[in-house]
């Protein structure tokens, strides 16, 4: 990747956990959403299907399912593009294009990387050791600069 904040040893590893996460996207997809909400209740009136859901009836709900498949495949292509960062940088953008006009700001961004670093650790136990937790928030960290720029500009 071609950017200082984050090393080529660091997409290694960021890549190297994915592949171990990878193999059940969509219930990965659904345990994130499912703690989101558990974290930030207020969120779920982001989305219109689920506001008026419990965390109950969401866990089997196939709109959240489908939700939590699309953030998955979303970062999977993330993942894959880490050594094009320009590439990497326009679909970070087109995400906080789609996502401006439902009011989700930088600071959800945040909280929702926050949300997926725990349940790595939770899914991958002793191998998300310090380094690759070290690597993802380098990666959320470069994320997170792309993302602020491109709310910025949107305003």
């Amino acid at each position: 990747m071609a950017t200082s904040d984050i090393t080529k040893e660091q997409c290694h590893l960021v890549k190297k956990s994915w592949d171990a996460v990878s193999i059940n996207l969509p219930q990965n997809g659904v345990d994130i959403l499912l703690e989101f909400f558990q974290q930030y209740p207020t969120y779920k009136n982001f989305f219109r299907h689920f506001r008026d859901e419990s965390l109950i009836e969401l866990r089997t709900s196939p709109k959240l399912r489908g939700h939590g498949s699309r953030i998955m495949y979303t970062f999977a292509s993330l993942v894959v593009n880490l050594d094009e960062p320009e590439v990497l940088e326009e679909m970070v953008i087109k995400i906080v294009e789609d996502h401006q006009p439902r009011g989700v700001r930088a600071n959800h961004y945040q909280e929702l990387f926050d949300v997926i670093l725990k349940v790595l650790k939770q899914k991958l136990g002793d191998q998300f050791d310090g380094k690759t937790e070290e690597a993802w928030r380098a990666l959320f960290k470069y994320l997170l600069g792309i993302m602020n720029q491109a709310v910025k500009q949107l305003k």
